[in-house]
Order: structure tokens, then C-alpha cells, then sequence
């Protein structure tokens, strides 16, 4: 799901509370729990040409995942960040308005098994 940025500051603030309460249950008050609840938000700052996406993946069959043009061709990113299932991608430009979000997912049949062996591998 592709997060506006009033979404993704809700999301960031939930997280933030969330660890605040954390530290709080191990004993951790005030100022202290505060500041291990801030911490958390002060890692995902977020430009005027990212990409706020939240990707919920309960049975782990997200491989990975990548932004492409209108041809297929794969959109470098400059950095990217995550926290729990919010996920943060930074561009040099804004994006295309044809861009698309292509995903790998894992499947029986994506993944194979194959026997081999290491010898005579020469070594340096």
C-alpha cells in the first residue's frame, strides 16, 4: 500500500508509542521511555521524491521488490529504509507517472534444488 504522507507520519507515530510502551514495560520511565520511543522516529525522514509504501507480508513469501518505468527498466534508487512493515525509498528525481511497483514472490516451483560439489577448485 503506497502511504500519503499524513498516512505515513500516523504510522510513524503509532511505531513511535509503540516503543515508548516497550520501554516503559521493562522499566524504563520518563524521559528515558521517551527518548527510546523518539529514536525510532527520527530514522525514516522522508523527501519530496520517496516513495512511502507499508507491505504486509504474513506468510513471508515476498522475495523482493523494485520500481520500474513505463518500459520495464528498473528505477535506481538513491537509499531506502524500513521500520516493521513501513518501507521508505529515496530517488534522485521524482517518479515517472508510469512507474510501477514489480514484486518477486517465492512459489513451490520458484525455487529449485540442486545437488553439486566443490572439487579441484583452484584457490589463490
Amino acid at each position: 500500500t503506497v502511504l500519503t504522507q499524513k498516512e505515513y507520519q500516523a504510522e510513524k507515530a503509532a511505531a513511535e508509542e509503540k516503543a515508548k510502551k516497550e520501554a516503559e514495560k521493562k522499566g524504563l520511565g520518563g524521559a528515558m521511555a521517551n527518548a527510546f520511543g523518539s529514536m525510532f522516529g527520527g530514522f525514516m525522514q522522508v523527501g519530496e521524491n520517496d516513495l512511502v509504501y507499508k507491505v504486509e507480508d504474513p506468510n513471508g513469501k515476498l522475495i523482493s521488490y523494485e520500481v520500474v518505468d513505463g518500459s520495464g527498466k528498473e528505477i535506481s534508487t538513491m537509499s531506502s529504509m524500513s521500520m516493521n512493515d513501513v518501507k521508505v525509498s529515496n530517488y534522485s528525481s521524482k517518479l515517472p507517472k508510469d512507474a510501477k511497483l514489480k514484486i518477486y514472490l517465492s512459489t513451490p516451483k520458484s525455487v529449485q534444488v540442486a545437488k553439486f560439489d566443490f572439487n579441484q577448485i583452484a584457490l589463490p
